[in-house]
């Protein structure tokens, strides 16, 4: 407020400051007598703010300073919202979960900070946020939840500005990625007591991810050959072997069944045919001196003589 009692109406301007910094100016208005500026502003951090006008002056009247006007602005609240990417997921598929950040009251600046996500009591981890068109968020992805329901939160720390808030809680349930298995054979069709071995090769469904462990059980039809333990190639192929050279002449219905571990659903191949077979036969040669079929009709002819 300017005042110039019986001396007329000032106009001109009026700057507010805290400390050096500008804050606005405004226009001076008088209304039945009384010559007014005002400024408005939603931008003042949390704290104790010292504010002070400076009228401009005119033609007729000099300029002026007020004595300052302290002014306490307490931090904004929030409200922490989680989302997650996936109703139900399998085990290690990619998981996004997000943490939306909204101030309670309206406030002209932004929260900042850290949001932290966690399992339960486990911290899955700590991301800053981000503001994009005035949305607060923060997002956290992950393949590691393991099989088992998850309770997932998200916790908001708070800045100089805004006050700390935690979210919901999202139920995630995370089940067992499925697999195939793939039966071959190293040579087929094979000779009796011939070395086979027989690959099985266990691939995991999408959107699942991750090295199966655990053993294959081979079959001949219902009989049960034996056993191979997986393993993974630094190219990321799952595989179990087994060799015999025991499979005897005929038709061999060999079949693999992935037995599943606590990550992944066991599985079983289609039926793969191995054919064992005896060597052809050698034909019999008779073999003799030249002319000794002859010399010996010679023979039995002089004795019947």
């Amino acid at each position: 407020t300017v005042s110039a009692p019986g001396a007329g109406d000032p106009t001109g301007t009026v700057t507010f400051k805290e400390g050096r910094q500008t804050l606005g100016t405004a226009d001076v208005t008088t209304v039945d007598g009384v010559t007014t500026a005002t400024f408005t502003t939603n931008s003042l951090t949390a704290g104790k703010h010292a504010i002070k006008a400076t009228y401009s002056g005119d033609e007729s009247f000099n300029t002026s300073i007020s004595p300052a006007a302290v002014e306490r602005v307490a931090k904004a609240g929030t409200a922490t919202a989680v989302n997650v990417s996936e109703r139900q997921s399998v085990f290690g598929q990619q998981v996004t979960i997000t943490a939306t950040i909204d101030p309670t009251s309206e406030a002209g600046l932004s929260p900042t900070g850290r949001v932290t996500f966690k399992d339960g009591k486990k911290t899955l981890g700590s991301v800053n946020v981000t503001t994009v068109d005035g949305v607060t968020t923060a997002t956290l992805t992950t393949a590691k939840l393991p099989v088992g329901d998850h309770a997932i939160t998200a916790s908001y720390a708070g800045d100089g500005n805004f006050t700390a808030s935690s979210g919901n809680v999202v139920q995630l349930p995370v089940a067992k990625a499925e697999t195939t298995t793939t039966l071959s054979s190293s040579v087929n069709p094979s000779s009796p007591r011939q070395k086979v071995t027989f690959v099985a090769r266990i691939d995991v469904v999408l959107p699942g991810e991750g090295k199966p462990q655990g053993v294959v059980t081979f079959y001949d039809g219902t009989t049960k050959l034996g056993t191979g333990k997986l393993q993974t190639s630094k190219s990321g192929v799952t595989t179990a072997t087994f060799s015999t050279s025991k499979l005897s002449a005929g038709e061999h219905t060999i079949s693999a069944s992935y037995a599943g571990d606590t990550n992944f659903d066991g599985s079983a191949s289609e039926a793969l045919t191995q054919n064992v077979q005896e060597p052809a036969a050698v034909a019999k040669t008779a073999v003799g001196l030249p002319g000794a079929s002859s010399l010996v009709a010679s023979a039995a002819s002089g004795r019947s003589a």
